[in-house]
């Protein structure tokens, strides 16, 4: 299992940003190592729908106040 962030697969905060290709490419790194963490930090981040594999976790930072 491995672990891994949106930003790495090109993952881009912010509004009107569309983040779905980074999320297809992170999902799929997970799925092929058998599973993992993909982490998002803390922001806005659009996408279409998502399938998180099985075994993978989907980690959301809270933002700080």
């Amino acid at each position: 299992m491995v672990g891994c962030t949106l930003e790495q697969f090109g993952g881009n905060a912010g509004v009107g940003n569309d983040n779905s290709e980074a999320f297809l490419r992170a999902l799929d790194h997970l799925r092929q190592h058998g599973g993992g963490t993909l982490t998002v930090t803390a922001g806005v981040w659009e996408t279409g729908l998502i399938t998180i594999p099985s075994h993978g976790t989907l980690m959301i930072e809270k933002r700080q106040r």
